[in-house]
C-alpha cells in the first residue's frame, strides 16, 4: 500500500501555560506543517486526538494495517494513550501535509497544561531530511480582546529521519516452521528518536514548547 513510501510514527507534546491574571483563552491552536521545498510532498495519513465536541474519556489506540488509528481494550499491546479530556478538539488537514489541532471551551475556557498528539506520517521513500514548521494561534474572549493583539512566531526546523532497521523476523534465517507474523496491533519498530526543543512565545500572553519525536513504523 505504501511500497514508495516510508511511513514514520510522530509525537507532538505541547503546552499551554498563561501568566498569573492573564484572562484564559476561549480556544488555542497548533498546527504542524511538513510541507518541503523538494520534489514530493509529505502526507499525515491518520492523527490522533481525532474532532471531539464532547468529552472523551482516556483512550488506548493501534495502528492496523492502513495505517489507522484504531482504539483498543488492551492497553498492553496499545501504541499510543490518550488521556481523558474536556476539550472541544477540531482537527484539519488530515491526508495533507499540514496538520492542526483546534482546542475550545464552551465555557469557563480552555484549561491549562500539557497535551500530546500523535501523527502517522508518509514521506518518499529515502528522504532523509523533512522541513517542520510549528505554528500556533489563540483567542481571548471578546470583552477583552481589545487588550490583547493575537500573535504568533512560527518555529521552523529540521526533522532528521533514517532508513528503518531490518526486522528480527528478516534478519533471522527462517525455521522449519517459518518465520512468526508480527502480532496484530504490536509496537511500532522504533528505529529512530528526534527530540526537538522550540520554546515559542506568544507576546506577553502565553507560551508553548513543542516536543516532536520520530520513530519508524513497518506494518
Amino acid at each position: 500500500m505504501y511500497e514508495d513510501w516510508d511511513t514514520y510514527l510522530i509525537r507532538i507534546n505541547y503546552e499551554l501555560a498563561l501568566k498569573p491574571g492573564l484572562p484564559p483563552l476561549t480556544w488555542f491552536e497548533v498546527g504542524v506543517d511538513f510541507a518541503s521545498d523538494t520534489a514530493g510532498s509529505a502526507s499525515v495519513v491518520d492523527a490522533l486526538p481525532r474532532t471531539a465536541s464532547s468529552p472523551r474519556v482516556a483512550t488506548s489506540y493501534v495502528l492496523n494495517h492502513y495505517l489507522a488509528w484504531v482504539p483498543t481494550d488492551f492497553a498492553s499491546s496499545a501504541v499510543a494513550h490518550l488521556p481523558d479530556t474536556t476539550d472541544v478538539i477540531n482537527v484539519f488537514g488530515i491526508g495533507h501535509s499540514a496538520i492542526r489541532w483546534q482546542h475550545s471551551s464552551p465555557s469557563g475556557g480552555v484549561t491549562q497544561g500539557a497535551r500530546s498528539a500523535r501523527a502517522v506520517l508518509a514521506v518518499p521513500k529515502g528522504r532523509v531530511k523533512q522541513r517542520v514548521k510549528f505554528p500556533a494561534r489563540y483567542a481571548v474572549p471578546s470583552a477583552r480582546a481589545l487588550d490583547y493583539r493575537p500573535t504568533q512566531q512560527p518555529v521552523s526546523f529540521t526533522l532528521a529521519l533514517s532508513a528503518p532497521r531490518q526486522s528480527r523476523a528478516a534478519a533471522e534465517p527462517p525455521t522449519s516452521a517459518g518465520p512468526a507474523e508480527r502480532p496484530w496491533g504490536s509496537p511500532p519498530y522504533v528505529f529512530h528518536l528526534l527530540r526537538a526543543r522550540r520554546r515559542h512565545a506568544q507576546g506577553e500572553r502565553s507560551a508553548s514548547e513543542s516536543v516532536i519525536s520520530a520513530s519508524g513504523y513497518r506494518p
